[in-house]
């Protein structure tokens, strides 16, 4: 069998191609993590953290603690009002859009391949 000639086939433009998809790679492990708004309160933050599968997945569930803590109450609100307005209606929807669109859909997409909570119900 012949040798596969890898190291010899390194030039400098692939060295350097290499450092920055290393370094991109080591700032996004590191870096500020965006896909929450805020963290739930004390106690709550641990009663969530703790029925997580793993305690790196929270960043996900407090996305979908702000889902529930901003979406849920803004919705039942425009059914709560006494005259429908369709501005109200409109200026909730680009907020959704706005505020939740992409993280809502990576957390979607990352709950696919890996399950979130402990619990049967939750997951």
């Amino acid at each position: 069998m012949a040798k596969a000639k890898t190291d010899e086939a390194v030039t400098p433009e692939v060295e350097k191609l290499r450092a920055l998809v290393k370094e991109q790679v080591l700032q996004d492990i590191n870096g500020k993590r965006s896909e929450y708004l805020y963290k739930p309160p004390g106690k709550f933050d641990k009663l969530l953290v703790s029925s997580l599968q793993e305690e790196r997945d929270a960043p996900l569930a407090y996305l979908v603690f702000n889902l529930c803590t901003t979406i849920l109450p803004s919705a039942i609100i425009q059914f709560l009002l006494p005259t429908p307005s369709r501005v109200w209606g409109v200026l909730h929807v680009l907020a959704v859009y706005v505020l939740y669109a992409q993280r809502f859909v990576l957390t979607l997409h990352f709950a696919e391949h890996r399950r979130l909570f402990k619990h049967e119900g939750l997951a």
